[in-house]
């Protein structure tokens, strides 16, 4: 596993030069590992090794309840440098930054985790549609939760997640995704996440692989212990925030 050379959070200043950072200019921030914050930082940039193109490197960051807290884009902004822009609604507690970098479909070539905690900041507002907030006071909604096999309303996507085995091991998952017609939902980009519910083993995102018209796929996810797993489905759809669903899968030995 490759580590990560630097994280670093971006104030709200430096988030406006994101889109437009000069070659070899770079935000200026704080080392974000293990770090507390009293408010959510505005995005997150990370240095890659000199020997990982950058432009294959997927960043992505989770929120404690499990959903995606970034906006779904991986940004080169300096030369080796990748960033991506946090979405409004994040309240306390820890966060997740991981980055992976290989070919969809399978295990990712190298990967690195690092986390972050918020600490004090002013509590978000729950989602309402009878008292309408701007986006910015409302919390990031938890995902929905389903089974194997069953179609996951979100969004206005359905995400249907299947499983090649249900005995511990790597296995093949395979999302369907589609719109409010049922028609394939074509170019998104879809992420799995297995995390053992009863063991603190961490996840590792696998970058799907679009094998036909709506249909992703990735091979030999581990999920080598029985028990109970939670698989995170993320779909993000060009210019849209990602959007996650939760799949309960319980694996025997």
């Amino acid at each position: 596993m490759h580590r990560n050379i630097r994280i670093v959070i971006i104030g709200a200043v430096a988030l406006t030069l994101l889109a437009g950072l000069a070659p070899g200019i770079l935000a200026q921030g704080t080392p974000v590992d293990g770090q507390v914050f009293s408010t959510a930082p505005q995005a997150v940039e990370q240095q890659i090794d000199p020997s990982i193109d950058p432009q294959t490197v997927q960043l992505i960051v989770i929120a404690p309840n499990g959903a995606r807290a970034d906006d779904g884009v991986s940004r080169t902004t300096a030369q080796g440098v990748r960033s991506t822009i946090l979405r409004p609604g994040l309240g306390d507690g820890d966060y997740l930054v991981y980055w992976i970098s290989g070919d969809p479909g399978k295990r990712a070539d190298a990967f690195g985790e690092d986390s972050f905690t918020v600490s004090g900041s002013t509590p978000c507002q729950p989602v309402s549609t009878a008292t309408p907030r701007p986006p910015a006071e409302e919390c990031l909604p938890d995902p929905p939760m389903g089974a194997p096999g069953a179609a996951i309303a979100v969004d206005g996507i359905s995400v249907t997640l299947q499983a090649s085995d249900d005995s511990a091991g790597p296995v093949d998952l395979s999302a369907t995704v589609t719109d409010a017609a049922g028609s394939p939902v074509e170019g998104a980009t879809v992420i799995f996440r297995a995390r053992h519910l009863e063991m603190d083993h961490g996840e590792l995102p696998y970058l799907a692989a679009e094998t036909s018209p709506g249909v992703y796929d990735a091979t030999g996810v581990g999920m080598g212990m029985g028990g109970h797993w939670r698989i995170a489905v993320d779909v993000t759809l060009p210019d849209q925030p990602p959007v996650t669903v939760f799949v309960e899968q319980t694996m025997v030995e």
